[in-house]
């Protein structure tokens, strides 16, 4: 029976922390692109997926250029609310994915027992890039990080989609 199957069966569910800084701009806009990725690919497979801040305030709505483009895009994030990465279930997640290396050192500091887990997330398409923080910049710069994030994760799916399953079966892949 092929995994995929086996994964439905037993209800194994693929888990992705998305992590920036202050979780209102990039890590809300990966989390939501990486959701609508899922429903139009795999909309029967179990995901859960979330974001992430290091230097996160709780509960605070995402930047309005953040949800504007999200908007433009067709994907409604208002309901988004930010979180601190200590107030995440870590062990929960499967894969965190970091947008800066900067944010990896954070989570392995405050999680060591997460080291094998946190990638950034350029490293899904082969790259070693960080995703710049448009957070003081304008519309046009806000557009082209989720153009960049969208580019990242479509072409990092497969990648995602082995290392978000279980960590037993991570390796398997």
């Amino acid at each position: 029976m092929p995994q995929k199957e086996v994964r439905k069966l037993i209800g194994q569910e693929r888990s992705v922390l998305m992590v920036c800084t202050a979780n209102r701009v990039r890590s809300p806009m990966a989390e939501a692109l990486l959701k609508a990725l899922v429903a139009a690919d795999s909309p029967d497979d179990a995901w859960r997926i979330e974001s992430a801040g290091t230097w996160a305030v709780e509960g605070l709505p995402p930047m309005p250029r953040t949800e504007a483009v999200m908007a433009e895009r067709g994907i409604d994030i208002s309901a988004h609310a930010s979180q601190p990465i200590e107030e995440c279930d870590m062990a929960s997640f499967n894969l965190v994915l970091v947008m800066e290396k900067g944010h990896r050192e954070a989570v392995v500091r405050e999680f060591p027992e997460m080291a094998g887990r946190v990638y950034l997330i350029s490293e899904m398409a082969g790259m070693n890039d960080e995703v710049h923080d448009p957070v003081a910049g304008t519309l046009a710069d806000y557009r082209r990080t989720a153009d960049e994030l969208q580019r990242i994760l479509e072409a990092g799916m497969s990648r995602i989609r082995q290392l978000a399953a279980q960590p037993e079966d991570a390796d398997a892949g």
